[in-house]
């Protein structure tokens, strides 16, 4: 619910409606204007192009990396090295059946 302060400070607006992009439609504007933060589009979509990690299929040198790597080092580091989402990496290894090793286990005090 928009504060009564704000509407009675923006007598044209009164309801702020959000669009769900970064975006909201001002109440009492032309239908179709809309207002935008002041992070200009070109420098969100740098911002997230930074934060876009790999999606899609797995190559097989991606596949091979990961049964190299898995067994013996974090999976955090895995992830890194891949560029793929922590979670991506641990649900894969889990569908092929890899599983940490013994030596790695004990190491982190696990085994």
């Amino acid at each position: 619910m928009p504060d009564r302060n704000l509407a009675s400070q923006l007598p044209a607006v009164s309801s702020l409606v959000t669009g769900g992009h970064g975006a909201a439609l001002l109440v009492g504007m032309p239908q179709g204007q809309w207002y935008t933060p002041d992070i200009a589009e070109d420098e969100r979509s740098q911002a997230m192009a930074k934060k876009r990690l790999v999606k899609g299929l797995w190559s097989m040198s991606d596949i091979s990396l990961l049964k190299k790597l898995f067994p013996n080092n974090p999976t955090a580091h895995v992830a890194a090295r891949l560029g793929r989402p922590v979670a991506t990496v641990k649900r894969k290894a889990y569908r092929m059946g890899l599983r940490k090793s013994k030596k790695y286990l004990k190491s982190m005090g696990r085994a």
